[in-house]
C-alpha cells in the first residue's frame, strides 16, 4: 500500500499524532516535523516548510494535514502534484484571516495572543487548549492529557517559530491554488471547530473539482482525537480507493 505522511498545526510536533498512527493500519504511516518544530530551523516560512517536508519522500504518498499542516499539504499539492497521491485537509483552511471578500475567515484578534501565550507557559497553554477540545467529549480528557506530556516532552519550539507561523496563517491565502488542485481531495471538518468551523471546509470542497467533505458532528478542532475511530475508518475507504 502507498506511504501515508501526517503534517502537524500550529504550535505542535508529530507527537500529536501517537495514538492515531496505529488506527491507520495497514498502512505505512509517518508523521513529520513541519520547518522549525524539527528543531532544525528558527523560523517557519510556508512556502519553505512545503519545500522541506516534500524532500522527505519520492514516490507519490497519501498526505493528510491537519489545521496550518493543511495549508503546507495544500501548497505541495499545488507545487508537486506528482508527489501527492491523495490529499486530505482536516480542519484546515485555504485563507484562515477574514477578509471583505472572505467572511468566513477569522478575526485576526482572536488569534493574536496565542504565540506570546504558549512562549510564555507552553505546557500550561498547551493543557489548556486540549482541555478545551475535551468539552464535548471528557471521556478523551485523559488522552489528550496523555498527548500534550508526549509532546511537551518531545520538543517545545522557540519563540520564534511561535510568533512565525502564527504569522503564516494570519498572513497565507491560496484560495487561487484551490481551482487547479487535480489530486483527489477529502476534506474534514469538526462540527464544534471553533478555530476552523466548518464553513471554511466547506469553502475548500466548493472550490477544490471532485473533492468530498465530511463533517464530524461530536469533533471540534481535533477530530483525530475526538472521534478518532471514525476518522480513522473514512481516511482507509477514501485512500483504498487509490492504491
Amino acid at each position: 500500500m502507498n506511504k501515508v505522511i501526517l503534517l502537524h498545526g500550529w504550535g505542535v510536533n508529530h507527537k500529536v499524532f501517537d495514538d492515531f498512527l496505529p488506527l491507520l493500519q495497514p498502512f505505512d504511516t509517518q508523521a513529520i516535523d513541519l520547518m522549525g518544530y524539527d528543531g532544525n530551523y528558527n523560523e517557519f516560512i510556508l512556502s519553505q516548510a512545503a519545500e522541506c517536508a516534500a524532500e522527505k519522500w519520492d514516490t507519490p504518498v497519501h498526505l493528510f494535514g491537519w489545521s496550518l499542516g493543511g495549508a503546507v499539504a495544500l501548497e505541495i499539492a499545488f507545487r508537486q502534484p506528482e508527489k501527492v497521491k491523495t490529499l486530505t485537509l482536516c480542519c484546515s483552511f485555504a485563507r484562515f484571516a477574514k477578509a471583505n471578500d472572505y467572511a468566513i475567515g477569522m478575526p485576526i484578534h482572536n488569534w493574536q495572543n496565542y504565540p506570546q501565550r504558549f512562549s510564555t507557559d507552553y505546557s500550561g497553554s498547551l493543557k489548556q487548549f486540549f482541555a478545551l477540545n475535551a468539552l464535548n467529549n471528557q471521556d478523551k480528557m485523559p488522552q489528550f492529557e496523555r498527548l500534550a506530556d508526549k509532546i511537551i516532552h518531545f520538543r517545545q519550539p522557540e519563540k520564534s517559530v511561535l510568533f512565525s507561523s502564527q504569522q503564516a496563517v494570519v498572513e497565507t491565502d491560496l484560495r487561487h491554488y484551490l481551482p487547479k488542485i487535480q489530486t483527489p481531495t477529502l476534506i474534514i471538518t469538526g462540527n464544534k471547530d471553533r478555530i476552523t468551523p466548518p464553513a471554511m471546509g466547506e469553502y475548500l470542497q466548493q472550490n477544490i473539482a471532485g473533492s468530498e467533505w465530511q463533517n464530524f458532528d461530536n469533533s471540534g478542532h481535533i477530530p483525530f482525537v475526538n472521534e478518532d475511530i471514525m476518522l480513522a475508518d473514512s481516511l482507509k475507504n477514501f485512500w483504498k480507493q487509490y492504491v
